[in-house]
């Protein structure tokens, strides 16, 4: 988090991001080794968290490299500097500076949502089938129903569009930063738009499915920002 471009990590989205890893990540540390459901990948407390750590940042970065951000960073500070100077010729006022911009209620529940998807594939996703089920139970406890979550500053401000609920099946759902909602990976199948031609062999055809759709999304999240798989 402290490495993050300034843009995306400013004196209002960094106390969101540090209430979220303090009042989350020990309960689903202790939750994973505590022997509640079997593990059939082999990690350890830093492996785990930095598989969780790429792809949150993943998802904040969104469509851009650290790189592009810091290049739009800079962007911006030359853009003032000459803006100041005009400011000094014209005999105007220099005092003039880039200002963070404030979170709305929706702003944060994004934060919030991304959260949980990184959770779901990062925790979620080192155990078996019957350890998944448990894992959602646990989730729906965690996010929807426990003190924890009522601990957040912002829980009471946020919206149904960020807010799940204790029918969600974790593993079926998406958050959709177009719609900035939750959707289902079956909605997101749905979508994906098919152009067929006649000609083409049957062999060549690929249909999206659920789990392609899933994988494809994570992949190009991860890969995106040069993180392995």
């Amino acid at each position: 988090i402290e490495g993050l471009p300034e843009s995306i990590c400013n004196i209002y989205q960094k106390p969101i991001y540090t209430e979220l890893l303090e009042l989350f990540i020990p309960e689903l540390m202790e939750l994973t080794f505590a022997g509640t459901f079997p593990l059939i990948v082999g990690v350890n407390e830093i492996s785990l968290f930095t598989s969780f750590i790429r792809l949150f940042e993943s998802m904040i970065l969104r469509g851009k490299t650290r790189e592009e951000i810091l290049q739009d960073e800079e962007n911006a500070r030359e853009s003032l500097e000459l803006q100041k100077a005009q400011n000094e010729l014209e005999g105007k006022s220099t005092d003039i500076k880039i200002e963070a911009k404030r979170l709305s209620s929706a702003d944060k529940g994004e934060i919030f949502s991304m959260f949980v998807m990184s959770v779901i594939y990062s925790f979620g996703v080192i155990s078996n089938e019957e350890g998944r089920v448990q894992f959602d139970q646990a989730l729906k406890h965690i996010f929807v129903t426990s003190d924890t979550i009522k601990k957040m500053s912002f829980y009471k401000d946020m919206s149904k569009d960020h807010s799940l609920n204790k029918s969600t099946k974790f593993y079926d759902m998406v958050y959709d930063e177009g719609s900035r909602r939750w959707t289902t990976w079956n909605i997101a199948v749905r979508q994906v738009m098919l152009d067929i031609p006649e000609t083409t062999e049957y062999h060549e055809v690929f249909i999206p499915t659920t789990d392609s759709e899933r994988n494809k999304f994570l992949l190009k999240k991860l890969l995106r920002h040069n993180f392995p798989i």
